[in-house]
């Protein structure tokens, strides 16, 4: 193969490649699965959006900063499924958006807050999650390490807003979209960030109720039995105090709930010893 032939295989190729990265960015910003081009929003194509299991924190935030709500919802998995912003007992509230994400903890909910706060989003009323759990300390304290000298610095916006569009983890959540349009069972995520566990439905139906629950059970009996009997993380208690000057000094009314745990989890808290602290 001569010199020349090649390099036109070679220009081919890449504009061929080229040419397919941008057609399948153009598929994931007209199918929009994470809500943040909102070019395109029809019923049956795309007005059902997937539950996020990527930048959540980050697309989360983006919502709301488009939305400039009058309240916000911060909290963990029980926040997110357990507070729809369009309920009839928030209505009075106007507008809001439930930022809570699965796994967090209060240095999340803070950090959320401070973040919108900087980009001059200042919700009237902020609903916060608190989790007894968060408060207590590890059995075993973890091994001291020390401090990098200079922090890798997390993924910026230009990353993952590129990220969200040219990735095939992007492109197979465009698909998973429109597969989902018509099911009526499938994780979603409302526009307001609420997750109405719709999958549990079918979950239930497939494996049962007791199998559901008896798996949750054991993973929480798991995580007390890691946890200290011995007093409450005192530095937790500071976080949430800090967090707290932070909301009122933006003039903000600040309602603290705390979740209803069911009597199977106030009997694990009292069989790992934690009912004292409780």
């Amino acid at each position: 193969m001569t010199a020349s032939p090649f390099k036109s295989y070679l220009a081919i190729l890449a504009l061929l490649l080229a040419a397919g990265a941008v057609l399948l960015g153009a598929f994931v910003f007209v199918v929009d699965p994470y809500g943040l081009y909102g070019v395109v929003r029809r019923d049956n194509f795309n007005a059902v959006k997937p539950g996020l299991s990527r930048y959540q924190n980050q697309i989360k935030q983006e919502h709301a900063l488009r939305r400039q709500p009058r309240f916000i919802i911060l909290g963990n998995s029980r926040a997110e499924i357990g507070f729809d912003p369009r309920a009839s007992a928030l209505a009075a509230l106007g507008a809001g958006y439930n930022l809570a994400i699965p796994g967090t903890g209060l240095a999340t909910s803070a950090s959320q807050f401070a973040q919108l706060r900087q980009a001059g989003v200042r919700p009237r009323t902020v609903i916060v999650g608190m989790e007894f759990i968060d408060f207590l300390n590890p059995a075993v304290a973890p091994v001291a390490r020390s401090a990098p000298a200079a922090a890798a610095p997390a993924h910026g916006h230009a990353f993952w807003r590129f990220d969200a569009l040219f990735s095939l983890a992007s492109v197979k959540d465009a698909v998973h979209t429109l597969r989902i349009q018509h099911d009526g069972e499938a994780a979603t995520m409302s526009a307001d960030g609420f997750n109405p566990l719709l999958d549990y439905g079918g979950h239930a139906r497939r494996d049962g109720y007791h199998k559901m629950f008896a798996q949750r059970a054991q993973e929480s009996a798991a995580n007390l039995r890691r946890k200290s009997t011995r007093g409450l993380a005192t530095e937790d208690f500071q976080l949430l105090r800090n967090f707290l000057l932070a909301m009122a000094a933006t003039q903000a009314d600040v309602k603290l709930v705390i979740y209803p745990y069911h009597a199977q989890m106030l009997a694990m808290f009292e069989v790992a010893g934690l009912w004292p602290l409780f």
